[in-house]
């Protein structure tokens, strides 16, 4: 996405839900943006934000749908194969397939779907490598699957400067330390979840500092 300007941010978004032309159901993304480069080239980027999930949720509906736009969209080596349309693949299959349709229907000349979740969440993080196995290497006219850790994600959003927003994303999301004090003052016996003094000397060292890696 060098030199690219971005044009819009969807959150919870499809280009049509229900739609035949794309996957006929009502699948969206979590979020998506759409870009367009300098010389004129539009894009997105559609990404699914994993927390603490763990691909196992119950399966929709797998419309034959999916089966003809497996096919076309030269994604898969096996593109019928039964696996990609249960868990833990099930939910990625049917975003970057939903992803495809919108490049194949001309929505945008590029695109790429993307997985960000946290370091410590070993589910998701299997799951992606094992979707990733199924797939073929993505050519000019074929989204682009990536994935990304939550903790890389806040630290890029520190690099392009917006530190103080993304300091709060860590302390939100992924600074650990903070349920670490929560668990030691319970197991103290301090009450079930810790006074609201205990807690602010657990939180009472300063304004967060994010480092590479996405290390306090």
């Amino acid at each position: 996405m060098k030199g690219a300007e971005v044009r819009a941010v969807l959150f919870e978004h499809s280009p049509g839900r229900g739609n035949p032309a794309l996957t006929g159901d009502h699948s969206a993304f979590d979020v998506l943006l759409r870009y367009e480069k300098s010389n004129g080239t539009r894009g997105f980027v559609a990404i699914e934000v994993k927390y603490s999930e763990s691909c196992q949720e119950p399966v929709p509906a797998i419309r034959p749908r999916y089966d003809d736009l497996a096919e076309v969209s030269g994604l898969f080596i096996e593109p019928r194969k039964p696996a990609l349309k249960a868990n833990p693949y099930q939910q990625l299959y049917r975003e970057h397939l939903l992803a495809q349709a919108m490049l194949m229907r001309g929505d945008t000349d590029e695109g790429r779907f993307v997985v960000v979740s946290p370091q410590l969440n070993n589910l998701i993080s299997a799951a992606v490598l094992g979707y990733q196995a199924e797939l073929k290497p993505a050519g000019e006219d074929q989204v682009g699957f990536a994935s990304i850790t939550l903790e890389d994600t806040i630290v890029a959003l520190a690099m392009a400067g917006e530190e103080e927003y993304a300091a709060r994303l860590y302390r939100r999301y992924s600074d650990f330390q903070l349920v670490d004090g929560e668990l030691n003052l319970f197991w103290a016996g301090d009450g079930p979840i810790g006074t609201a003094g205990e807690l602010a000397a657990v939180t009472a060292a300063g304004p967060l500092k994010l480092l590479p890696g996405g290390r306090a």
